[in-house]
């Protein structure tokens, strides 16, 4: 069972794409936004982390360009209202293009059909020191700023 488990390990590991390589062969080196993402819903009202999971995303961006492309799934905690029924925005997803200010990223997230009144999200890096890794922390709203979701995120492998 063990030499089983092995072989699939390292299956996974041989199909799991390297993201710069496969954006730019190389050639350009990625950018600190580059990597993989959790964000965690900040709310009292939430008790558990699987309740608090909100979005994973992908970032792929060379370094000194001012555009990303992030992939993004929408999870059990982006509903308005954590106590309400899960609502329709649990489950999508997409693949779009960022905006990076600095140490902002900025992303429109397509949770609905309903073109006319978009999600934002606003991801900020905070850097903490020379041997700590970075903090990151931000907000969802929506265009007519009808509600908003504060977050942290941690970066993963």
């Amino acid at each position: 069972m063990r030499r089983t488990f092995m072989l699939a390990a390292t299956a996974m590991i041989g199909l799991t794409p390297n993201a710069s390589a496969q954006e730019n062969d190389g050639a350009i080196p990625p950018s600190d936004w580059q990597g993989n993402y959790a964000l965690t819903r900040t709310d009292p009202r939430i008790r558990t982390l699987a309740g608090a999971d909100l979005i994973g995303m992908q970032v792929i961006q060379d370094r000194g360009a001012d555009t990303a492309t992030v992939s993004w799934d929408a999870r059990q905690a982006i509903c308005p209202d954590p106590l309400d029924e899960p609502c329709e925005w649990i489950g999508a997803n997409g693949t779009d293009t960022a905006r990076v200010i600095g140490d902002t990223l900025v992303l429109a997230l397509r949770l609905s059909p309903d073109d006319s009144d978009p999600a934002i999200l606003v991801l900020q890096r905070r850097p903490t020191g020379a041997r700590r890794p970075a903090r990151f922390a931000g907000f969802i709203t929506n265009a007519r700023a009808g509600w908003d979701i504060r977050f942290d995120a941690t970066q993963t492998l």
